[in-house]
């Protein structure tokens, strides 16, 4: 990142590519710290040879999604249009010439050209997510894409709540963030079997915790006055007060629709303990992946420093079958 650093507070309409290019730590940068430090500090502005990050197609599938859901078919269409539907006569070279033609003429008016089925996938997604009495509020009353940032013994971390809603429940106020995923389910397996595999494989409780010590820092910024607009809609000082509640708790709330197939959805909620009531177990397990990995970072940094690569080697040990997978020796 170049100039300065973004103020650390609460921050509505910040374009994504300026969250990007702050050096603060997000969830992903948690994840790496914790799994393989010496991948984190592959990816980072600390190795000269870093890889030029490349948007994927399921980003840009992501971001239209979010963009549909959260802000709305009107602002949807201001950034993404449907391409030109493609006749499975034409042969392959024809089929991306007719494509590369259409995402030229989209660029021309400043639009993201989607492909048609790509276009009418995402469609579908958002229309299970609303169709859901359960869901279609989970959007709804708060602001999205809404940035943070704060430290934790003495390092910058940063986070981007996809959707930011404080509500009143009986006896407390509720603050939570509604994050929206899309899983795909190759094998046709039940769905929130799925959900729970990919919460575990992808570390989406460090995700969830991380966010959520974010989130507990937002008082004291609304309480400060470090919160700023950028773009887009502006909060009011009414629902900015919410935050100074003395009796405030925190949540997460993952909202999964299936890729593959019918856009099955499914959602489940995390809560951490507060004033003695036990909490999630899975939060507590995520919030020691985020611990594990900023003490790797502070420790990496004070070891190794920014300059050479946070490469650690380890003698040959013997390998033992009790630390091979569960199924080993099974089949």
């Amino acid at each position: 990142m170049t100039g300065a650093l973004i103020p650390l507070g609460l921050h509505f309409g910040l374009p994504f590519e300026q969250y990007l290019g702050d050096p603060g730590l997000g969830s992903g940068d948690i994840k790496d710290l914790f799994t393989n430090p010496s991948t984190y500090w592959w990816k980072s502005e600390m190795n000269p040879k870093r890889p030029k990050r490349k948007e994927k197609p399921h980003h840009v599938m992501g971001h239209a999604l979010h963009k549909l859901v959260l802000e709305g078919k009107d602002e949807f269409d201001e950034v993404f249009l449907r391409g030109p539907t493609v006749d499975d006569a034409l042969s392959s070279g024809m089929k991306g010439v007719a494509t590369k033609a259409a995402k030229a003429e989209a660029k021309k008016i400043n639009r993201v050209m989607l492909k048609a089925d790509e276009y009418d996938g995402i469609a579908e997604w958002a229309g299970a997510i609303l169709r859901n009495p359960f869901l279609a509020e989970a959007f709804r009353g708060g602001f999205g894409e809404v940035s943070v940032f704060w430290e934790r013994e003495g390092v910058r971390l940063k986070g981007r709540f996809d959707y930011l809603k404080i509500m009143e429940r009986s006896g407390y106020m509720l603050a939570a963030n509604g994050d929206l995923k899309t899983v795909e389910n190759i094998y046709d397996d039940n769905f929130k079997r799925i959900c729970r595999q990919a919460i575990e494989r992808y570390h989406y409780d460090a995700q969830a915790s991380h966010y959520i010590d974010g989130l507990a820092h937002v008082p004291r910024m609304v309480d400060a006055g470090t919160f700023y607009a950028h773009e887009g809609p502006v909060p009011s000082e009414e629902w900015l007060d919410q935050f100074l509640a003395d009796n405030i708790r925190y949540a997460w709330q993952w909202i999964f629709v299936q890729k593959n197939g019918f856009p099955t959805t499914c959602s489940f909620s995390m809560t951490p303990g507060m004033d003695g009531a036990p909490g999630s177990a899975i939060f507590e397990t995520g919030a020691a992946k985020v611990n594990r990995g900023l003490q790797n970072y502070i420790n990496c940094m004070d070891k190794f420093g920014s300059d050479k690569p946070w490469e650690e080697f380890e003698p040959p040990e013997e390998l033992m079958a009790e630390e091979m997978g569960y199924n080993y020796g099974r089949r």
